[in-house]
């Protein structure tokens, strides 16, 4: 299918009213969003109301665009390595739909965005334990399949701007125990102004991973050589 013939189907779906756009709806739009060919806005890039940055994508007033941006085609060498997210015909302080960095990390590795029916996040119930010397982990780097080497590096700049000096991340395994497995970032509330900001830090990172992501943050001290450098 050639990209302006998913760009139509973009087009009649969002003629829809939001009131009826069903998980059929999503579907359909999810299966046809990252092929279609969009208009960009003016500027490009804008920060939304969460304060990260979108490329603006609008529908095409006609197929004659001399230059036209298509999701799946910028993915690699523009929005992963930049650390934008897609906002579809932002107006007027609405937006009709918004794709998260994570979202895009998602799509990049699955090149689909429909979210898996198992995976290894799946059993994890680490939010609501410490860990302790008695529990059997163990901790990997985490694969460019789970965490691709330009969104390390988007996450890093994050984190140090946000005053981490030495931003670490591990892939914690705790299958033998069938708890499933967390990303895990060398964060501690001591590190930030007050427990507030550590909080707020905590669930922004959400915006930089894919929705069924489990990810939590554990002192370095607690896991020794355990993390990695992002």
């Amino acid at each position: 299918m050639k990209n302006f013939e998913h760009t139509q189907v973009i087009g009649d779906l969002l003629k829809i009213g939001r009131e009826s756009r069903d998980e059929k709806w999503m579907s359909t739009f999810l299966s046809h969003v990252g092929q279609a060919a969009f208009a960009c806005g003016e500027p490009q890039v804008i920060k939304g109301p969460d304060g990260f940055p979108y490329f603006q994508f609008f529908l095409p007033k006609n197929e004659q665009l001399k230059e036209f941006y298509v999701l799946g085609d910028m993915l690699e060498d523009f929005l992963l390595e930049n650390g934008f997210g897609i906002a579809l015909e932002p107006r007027n302080n609405q937006v009709e739909w918004i794709l998260s960095y994570g979202d895009l990390v998602h799509y990049a590795i699955h090149r689909t965005f429909a979210i898996p029916t198992s995976h290894i996040f799946e059993n994890s119930t680490l939010k609501d334990e410490v860990i302790d010397g008695s529990q059997s982990v163990q901790t990997l780097n985490p694969p460019a399949y789970i965490l691709p080497v330009k969104a390390r590096k988007v996450i890093k700049a994050f984190l140090e701007a946000q005053g981490v000096k030495e931003p670490k991340v591990c892939l914690l395994d705790r299958s033998e125990e069938g708890k499933g497995r967390d990303l895990v970032f060398n964060l501690a509330p001591w590190q930030f102004e007050n427990e507030n900001r550590y909080h707020q830090i905590m669930e922004v990172m959400g915006w930089f991973l894919p929705s069924y992501y489990s990810y939590v943050a554990i002192p370095e001290a607690a896991l020794g050589e355990g993390f990695f450098k992002l």
